[in-house]
């Protein structure tokens, strides 16, 4: 979205005036929103990435992908002329799946990416890398849309609430610190100065039966994107519902909501419990329940995210929260296919309905 960028690799992309128009459209007809995003380019910095994200995320994209600049052979900024204007640093990496046995010899398939330009400093690519991270655990598939959707209510914007998420992990709780900082690490683990040096760190035995069960070489960004959603999911929404909370405050929103506490409490409690997570296939299959003072149901579905007091129950109530039929149907499908293995559950975060994970919400005795 940077106009330097795109007069270097000579390109043009949609106006964001007709960007947002069509947004317009798509929501009204219940489609969803992608955009890809490029990495590298020459001419990039971290501010003008960061200005890219942040300008979907305030157009209400539904989901960000992002990916690396490639040397793609025979293309211009492959070019040895485009590498030493640009200063391109690049490194390799190994295509996730993309390796195999082929007469006795151990193949693997590489890409070659750029990690540092002239404009943007290796620090600054793990920096846009780590907020690559957060938009797919804390944006994409709307695992925190109502949190978003209130905060928009109350005058915060969707690029404010996305920003504050990095440092939600940074100064977490252990589990979120030690997850963020293993995706640093294997970030810059998979990176190798040549073609050569990747292929021979992987042909190693031990590193070779690490590849074939997923502990190394995966697509990175559905790896964690699955450890967030099924192996640390309450500490992920502890560290979204806290750092949302200081936010609200910050603001002065929280004190205008009257006995905001408790409101905040039953939330968290709302939305951590929503989202069917666990280690086993009976953890993810089952029903839990939780002691609330609010509605949330009828909440959200009256669509005012600013009219709470209205949904406060005379009496705390408890709520079960369950997979729907479908969901249930699809999900015990899903894990029969993929298993709990989190090279299994990498390859379903991309394949499973975002609904068939959304634990349906209601009264634990049956009441409307």
């Amino acid at each position: 979205l940077d106009e330097n960028v795109l007069r270097k690799i000579k390109r043009e992309t949609i106006k964001l005036d007709a960007y947002k128009a069509l947004e317009v459209h798509m929501r009204g007809r219940g489609l969803k929103s992608i955009s890809d995003l490029i990495l590298g380019l020459p001419g990039e910095t971290l501010q003008t990435h960061l200005h890219g994200l942040t300008t979907l995320l305030d157009s209400n994209i539904d989901q960000m992908h992002n990916f690396q600049a490639m040397m793609l052979k025979g293309s211009e900024m492959e070019k040895l002329e485009s590498r030493e204007t640009f200063k391109f640093d690049t490194r390799f990496r190994v295509l996730p799946r993309n390796f195999g046995v082929y007469d006795d010899r151990r193949v693997f398939d590489t890409e070659e990416i750029v990690v540092a330009t002239d404009t943007l400093p290796f620090e600054d690519y793990i920096t846009c890398r780590k907020y690559h991270l957060v938009s797919s655990v804390f944006w994409n598939d709307g695992w925190f849309g109502h949190v978003v959707s209130f905060c928009r209510a109350h005058g915060i914007k969707n690029s404010d609430w996305w920003l504050a998420m990095l440092p939600a992990l940074e100064q977490g709780g252990p589990e979120v610190r030690a997850f963020l900082e293993q995706f640093v690490n294997e970030t810059q683990g998979e990176l190798f100065p040549s073609r050569e040096a990747c292929i021979e760190f992987y042909a190693r035995d031990e590193n070779f039966e690490k590849l074939g069960r997923g502990d190394i070489g995966d697509n990175l960004m559905y790896r964690y994107r699955a450890i967030a959603s099924f192996y640390i999911w309450p500490a992920i929404a502890d560290a979204a519902m806290t750092a949302t909370r200081a936010l609200l405050e910050q603001r002065g929103v929280a004190a205008t909501i009257p006995d905001f506490d408790r409101f905040w409490t039953d939330f968290h409690s709302f939305i951590r419990l929503t989202h069917a997570t666990g280690r086993s296939e009976a953890e993810i299959l089952s029903t839990t329940e939780a002691v609330l003072s609010y509605d949330f149901p009828a909440w959200l579905a009256a669509g005012d995210y600013r009219d709470i007091a209205a949904f406060r129950l005379d009496e705390p109530q408890l709520f079960a929260f369950e997979l729907t039929e479908e969901g249930l149907r699809e999900m015990r499908m899903s894990l029969a296919t993929w298993t709990t293995h989190i090279r299994g559950l990498s390859k379903l975060v991309t394949r499973i309905r975002v609904e068939s994970q959304v634990r349906s919400c209601r009264p634990a005795d049956g009441s409307t």
